[in-house]
């Protein structure tokens, strides 16, 4: 079976017409394969809520608004069409929310935990979410008193310090404030005289650092040095200090007996050093032995014998 050129074209049309019109209420979270279940709320107004606008639970949408009509009792009449598959819960509540920050509106339905379920075509109940400026009211006018009640305390403590401000106590402000005047500029004279000497104190830091980077150079001579300090502190606080000077002022003691021993002609070294005789015996000794150094030195040939390669000795 074969289709014209015309018929092909219009069943292409169609099917795209229908694809479209599928995808746009699929799109808006509705579908056209199955009937929804219509309930009923009213609210005082609706705020811009427009025919199919989204029916969400926690964000997901469930269904679409049907209708929006007035009623008799002066309200307006809200018809929800919610997927079959969705069951309500007594006591939920549709709340009238902004979907964004447009304002776009929308209908979340507030479920509970009861177990018994709303029927299909009854009331649920409703309640609308305040506007983006009502929101902003709400927090701002409690900050708002706040700020008239600081503004109202502020108000007072300057008239208090209004009346408190006489004549001479403004007279006192301006003295101070020449004070503080004439302190600024003497501390901006100090600044001028340490800005010129700025190089000299540059240098003095500059040697400053180079001190201190020789000393960092240095630590491991320094720290060596200072082992061996405490080597010989610990060695000198291990030795028998007190025994040694003993034994030193024992050694002085004795050394001071032998000498009064000695000058009191005492003992042999002590006859020695103070006999005369011994004395004049041991000067005409060493007379003696200068002369006989002196014969020798003059005639060795007599007290020395002298061997010649080739000839004998001769005494």
């Amino acid at each position: 079976m074969t289709f014209s050129k015309e018929a092909k074209i219009g069943i292409l049309t169609a099917a795209a017409l229908l694809i479209f019109f599928v995808g746009f209420y699929f799109l808006k979270g509705t579908s056209l394969f199955y009937d929804f279940e219509e309930y009923t709320c009213y609210y005082d107004n609706v705020q811009g809520l427009q025919n199919s606008s989204l029916v969400q639970i926690k964000g997901f949408s469930v269904g679409k608004v049907a209708s929006i009509s007035l009623a008799s009792n002066g309200k307006v009449k809200v018809v929800l069409a919610i997927n079959p598959s969705v069951k309500i819960p007594t006591h939920s509540v549709a709340k009238l929310v902004s979907a964004d920050l447009l304002g776009t509106k929308a209908i979340s339905l507030q479920i509970t935990n009861e177990t018994t379920m709303i029927e299909p075509g009854s009331e649920i109940a409703s309640i609308v979410e305040g506007g983006l400026m009502e929101n902003v009211s709400s927090q701002f006018n409690p900050i708002a008193n706040e700020i008239a009640k600081v503004m109202m305390k502020l108000n007072v403590l300057l008239e208090n310090l209004n009346n408190t401000l006489n004549d001479n106590t403004k007279n006192d402000i301006q003295k101070s404030i020449s004070t503080l005047k004439s302190s600024l500029e003497h501390i901006e004279h100090v600044a001028g005289s340490v800005d010129k000497e700025s190089s000299k104190i540059a240098a003095i830091i500059t040697n400053t650092n180079n001190f201190t980077k020789t000393l960092s150079d240095q630590n491991n001579q320094l720290s060596a040095t200072l082992k061996n300090f405490n080597v010989v502190s610990e060695k000198l606080a291990a030795a028998p200090l007190d025994k040694t000077i003993q034994d030193l002022q024992k050694s002085l003691d004795e050394m001071q007996g032998l000498l009064q021993k000695v000058n009191k002609g005492e003992g042999s070294i002590g006859k020695a050093f103070n006999d005369k005789e011994v004395y004049d015996n041991a000067n005409k000794s060493i007379q003696s032995l200068n002369a006989l150094l002196e014969d020798v030195k003059a005639h060795p040939a007599r007290y020395f014998s002298f061997s010649i390669i080739g000839k004998k000795a001769t005494k």
